[in-house]
């Protein structure tokens, strides 16, 4: 009787490993695709400035060993090792003739998914533009609002920039935008909505809990790209370099800023945070990522505009905000440019 049971113990055990064994066999064997740019390979599974091995390209296929929480440790083709945030990976999307159809940000190349209409981006005429500001602007802009001008040195100077004609989503991208983009690429969704839902009644409202690879993700799907830093101030400012979007002065204007107890609030619907392109929100309701890194860092990129919970000075064009690529709070969100290839 005991050597039967044993036998019997002995077989299930042999199950229980085969079973246990199985699904790390699958892991190890998968291969995806790294889908956005500046995307840091890490020595540890968590985002830190001194953990950085090295930046791998996008469209690198790698090769998944294994997975905690966020992170999925990669073997890259050069056979380096490393973690990678598995929010910037995805499956290799193949066409019929086998060859890959993910597209690539730097190309914005077009795609035949159902996309929000050109009607809703608006074209920001290309020239020559005032940028950033001077020494006296911040001095009086620090004793009007009784701050440091040391918070408003990445302002200066102020500059004459010339800049290609480009579109700008009219509104920020809202959380039914993005959910057709989670619903179609199996994305993760933001770390506030229910069982892949965004919370009841905001629907139009900006998206927010947003980290910058999540932007670039929405985008690159999208056929788009985030905006520059440059880009996202002409679009606020206009080529003659105006202090707000609405105009040189904050005078009670029915804008989403300053309101710490507060939300978002539906795109569009505050009528005095409106630029000269009739470009809306640029001033509050959420502050947006734009693709350029802040003063050269890896991991940090400018933030532009102020939001429901910041200050009104935050809200001019040529402010600056660092903002950590991981970041995915309640108050940042984003919208789309695209190069008008003219």
């Amino acid at each position: 009787m005991d050597r039967y049971v044993n036998s019997i113990l002995f077989k299930v055990l042999c199950v229980i490993i085969l079973a246990w064994m199985l699904p790390q066999t699958g892991i190890a064997e998968q291969t995806m695709l790294v889908n956005n740019t500046q995307v840091n390979l890490r020595s540890s599974p968590t985002a830190s400035a001194n953990n950085i091995l090295s930046t791998v390209p996008e469209n690198t296929l790698v090769h998944i060993l294994a997975r905690q929480g966020a992170w999925c440790q990669v073997r890259l083709p050069d056979g380096q090792e490393g973690w990678i945030s598995a929010r910037v990976l995805t499956p290799q999307p193949e066409s019929p003739s086998g060859r890959s159809i993910l597209l690539s940000t730097a190309q914005e190349k077009s795609t035949s998914r159902t996309l929000p209409s050109l009607d809703s981006m608006i074209l920001i005429p290309g020239g020559t533009a005032i940028l950033g500001s001077d020494p006296q602007e911040i001095d009086a802009l620090a004793r009007i609002w009784n701050v440091s001008s040391e918070m408003f040195k990445d302002e200066v100077p102020r500059k004459m920039v010339t800049i290609r004609s480009f579109y700008l989503d009219q509104y920020e991208v809202t959380n039914a935008q993005y959910k057709a983009f989670v619903e179609a690429t199996r994305y993760p969704p933001p770390l506030h909505w229910n069982n892949r839902m965004y919370p009841e009644g905001t629907a139009d409202h900006p998206v927010t809990y947003i980290s910058w690879d999540d932007a670039q993700a929405y985008a690159q799907w999208a056929g788009k790209r985030l905006p520059t830093n440059e880009e996202w101030e002409v679009a606020a400012r206009g080529m003659h370099g105006q202090i707000f979007p609405w105009g040189d002065t904050f005078a009670g204007q029915q804008v989403n800023l300053g309101n710490v107890s507060g939300g978002t609030a539906p795109v569009g619907t505050h009528p005095d945070d409106v630029s000269t392109y009739h470009v809306y929100d640029l001033g509050g309701n959420v502050m947006e990522w734009t693709m350029t890194q802040y003063q050269g860092s890896r991991d940090f990129f400018v933030l532009k505009g102020s939001s429901w919970r910041n200050d009104p000075y935050e809200a001019r064009g040529a402010n600056q905000t660092p903002g950590e690529a991981v970041y995915q709070l309640g108050h940042i969100g984003f919208r789309c440019a695209k190069s008008a290839n003219q």
